[in-house]
Parts: C-alpha cells; structure tokens; sequence
C-alpha cells in the first residue's frame, strides 16, 4: 500500500466515512472540499481500506485523464480501467479505427472478471444501452499448449469473437494464419502471440515483437476474450431479420446483410431486435461496487443540457417530423439535428379481408395517423414540458408494401393494399425482368402495375 494512503487512517473523519461505506445497505454520501490530486488519494484509499471495486464517473474526457494520471500514483497495486464511450453508429463506414471499440472490450472483460479494478469513464457511458453482460459470460476460451483442437476450429471462433483477419498482425483485434501458425493479438495482452500446432495439437505458444517478427517469450496458456461487443449468434440471425422486416418491409438490404453476418454497423440502427432485455454498465458492475461520481453538478448540467438543446431544437420548430404507416402501427418521430430521435407517438392497428383484398379503412388511416401524432405532442410535453406547434419538415414513409391512390378531388381510387396481399405475381415476374432485379409481390409497384 502507497505510505500516502496510511496516514488517512489517522484521520477520524475518513474512520467514519470507511465504517458508513462498509455498511452493506446503500449509502448516498458526500465528500467536498478535495483538489484534483487529493480526489485520487481518497479514491484509491476508500477502495483500497474497504477491499472493494469502485467506479469514478466524470463530466468529460479531460477530468477522466486527470484523475487517471493521479490515480496511477497512487494506485500501483490496483488495475485503473480506462471505460470509453461508445461511438453510436446508424450507418456504415468504410474505415473505422478499432481503438475505441477494443478499449470498452478490455474495461468489460476487466469488469467481468471479478477482479478488484477502478474504472473510471464519463456520464456518456451510462447513458448508452448495453447487451446484457450474460452474453459475454463463459465466452472466453482457454487455449492451453498440448490441446487437440485443430486450427480451423480456433479460426472459426476468432471470427464469431470479432477478430478481423489479416495478412499481419499489427494490432489489437487482428489474427493471421500462415500454415500451421496462428498470429493473435489479444485485447487483454501487450503483445501478440504466436500459436504453432502440430497436426490438431497446440505445440507451443510464445509472444512475439509485432515488428521485428522475433520470439520474446514462451507460455503455457492464453485466455482469449471477445473483441466485438455486440457478438449474435449466427443461427439467430435470420429470425432477428425477419423481425426487423416485419416492422420495416423496406429494410431488406440492412436484413440480408445481418443474415450474412454483416451486423455490427446495424446494431445501433436495430437495437431491440438484437436483444429484448437490454443492460447498462451498472448491470456489469458487483453489487459493492463503490460509485464515486465527480463534480455531480457538472454531470447534471451536462445530462440537463443535452434535455435543454432538444427542448430549444423543438420550440424553435427545427425538429423534423416522421410518419410511417407501418403494417402493424402507424408510427411519428421527433428527430433533432443530430438525426436522434427526441419524442415519439404509434397507433397500432390490424388489417382486415375485404372483397379479397387485405386492406385498411380510410376512417382507421385518419384516425391512425391522428393518434399517434396525439401520442407524439403528449411524450414532447412529458419529456420537455412544452408544446409542439410547428416543425422543420416532415416525411411521410413511401410504403414499400402498400400504396393508397387519390383521385383530384380526393377520392380514394382503390382500397388500400398491404403487404399481405399475394394477388400481383404476374405483375411481379413481368417487372423483375424489366428491371432486372427481383420485384416481391408485396411491392407497390407490384400492385400498382
């Protein structure tokens, strides 16, 4: 223990404050009148003296790297985990740095390991939904020297764990295969490792210098953790597709790509269907974990004036309005500048069979469409307190799978058609071969043709 840390027990106030703590029902304390550098001596001394985990939350990223620079002073015989946010991603990129990404995986598998750690990370990811941490419980595997277990099967799952393939390895999060040799370069390790087999067995695994290509030393064993955070089991795929389809029929490419294996950039865009029950970090930590949040204030005037801008964004009438008439709801959101969703309405409905043909009633459309926007104006006065009176620009969802034709005086033409009407197959073979590319039968076009 730091000699630093031993002269706060001579204090009776920090007695008190370790005895309140240790208390196993829940305590909400406070402790002020701390510089910068005194907040990671009673950090570390709190944690070390109660032989407990702790958390820090911070407003920002530069108080995160001041208390951790601190800390690391103090704290040489504790672990600091460094927690980043998670960059929400709605759309794909073509070339993304891994840093991050491999940062939260190593802070969740130091969580999970039940060591006693300091994480310390900002208000920004607590914020954001989680997978539940049973996904990633009992997924690491052990890979001993002298296992039979065959090279293919360790590539098969370094590619379920998210490791990308590559010709060498230079980072964290990447294999090569050459022969019977596996490079690997963990998340958890400061260097790669070298797996050779011999046949099916583990012959010998060593580090190695990711540069010069040397061996630097031997091991008997490695524990090797997921580098993805979100990991799906692939025979689940196509369900959580179909799902996705039925609530957005024209989601087809973003569904055929989650089947292919091709999901990580649609995670964010398709949350729910990936998981119904979802966590946050404090679903990961022990229940003794200390939580120590710094500068409180800031942090409620960071969460406040997230809350602030979309109240301003809606009363300034910047918010964009979206409306989908979907097949089991008619869906409204309020989008802000940042294209996040601030505010939400849905009606839900169900179509009927009428003269062979499934449709829904005009009535139930103006009723539908009336509601959910009803609903809409209610969750911004709940959320924001205020009115919803004008907006930037609506958009009206184009259904793919059904269409409704007016005529100029606003009479409708035909009954409104839906996706569960399988009555348009000629239609559909004759415009697949028109536009080369396969037309359902479910399609507008189909229907309208």
């Amino acid at each position: 223990m730091n000699p630093l840390i031993k002269s706060l027990a001579n204090s009776s106030n920090y007695s008190s404050l370790i005895k309140q703590i240790s208390k196993e029902d829940k305590n909400r304390l406070s402790i002020v009148g701390l510089t910068d550098s005194s907040k990671a001596w009673m950090l570390y001394g709190i944690t070390q003296n109660t032989n407990k985990s702790s958390i820090v939350v911070c407003s920002n990223i530069f108080q995160v790297n001041k208390i951790m620079q601190d800390l690391k002073f103090y704290a040489t015989d504790i672990e600091i985990v460094y927690l980043p946010a998670r960059n929400l991603q709605y759309y794909d990129i073509e070339a993304e740095s891994k840093d991050i990404a491999n940062q939260r995986m190593y802070a969740i598998e130091r969580i999970l390991s039940g060591k006693r750690i300091i994480v310390v990370t900002t208000i920004d990811s607590l914020l954001v939904k989680m997978f539940p941490n049973t996904r990633y419980r009992g997924e690491e595997f052990t890979l001993k020297v002298g296992d039979s277990i065959g090279i293919n099967k360790v590539v098969e799952k370094l590619a379920k764990f998210g490791f990308e393939r590559s010709e060498n390895v230079e980072g964290k999060g990447q294999f090569a295969v050459r022969g019977g040799i596996i490079d690997l370069f963990c998340i958890n390790n400061d260097l790669p490792y070298r797996i050779e087999f011999f046949g099916d067995e583990v012959d010998s695994i060593r580090t190695f210098d990711s540069i010069t290509q040397r061996s630097i030393d031997t091991t008997k064993q490695i524990t090797i953790f997921p580098v993805e955070e979100f990991l799906i089991d692939q025979d689940k795929s196509e369900g959580i597709s179909k799902d996705i389809l039925k609530e957005y029929p024209s989601a087809t490419e973003d569904a055929e790509a989650i089947v292919n294996g091709n999901y990580i950039s649609k995670v964010d865009k398709y949350f729910k269907f990936f998981y119904k029950k979802t966590s946050t970090l404090f679903d990961y930590l022990t229940k003794d974990t200390i939580v120590f949040v710094d500068e409180p204030s800031r942090i409620k005037s960071k969460c406040q004036a997230v809350e602030f801008e979309n109240k301003e964004i809606i009363e300034s009438g910047n918010a964009v309005l979206g409306i989908e008439f979907g097949s089991t709801r008619i869906k409204a959101v309020l989008i802000n500048d940042k294209y996040e969703p601030i505010a939400n309405g849905s009606f839900t409905w169900e179509n009927s069979l009428e003269n062979g043909i499934w449709t829904y009633p005009l009535e139930q459309i103006h009723e539908g469409l009336q509601t959910c926007y009803a609903d809409l104006k209610k969750d911004v006065q709940e959320k924001y307190g205020i009115k919803l009176t004008k907006f930037k620009s609506a958009g009206v969802s184009a259904m793919m799978h059904g269409y409704l034709a007016f005529d100029k005086d606003n009479n409708l033409l035909v009954p409104f058609r839906t996706w569960r009407n399988t009555i348009t197959g000629e239609a559909s073979e004759k415009l697949s071969g028109l536009f080369n590319y396969p037309i359902p039968e479910r399609w507008s076009i189909s229907h309208f043709y």
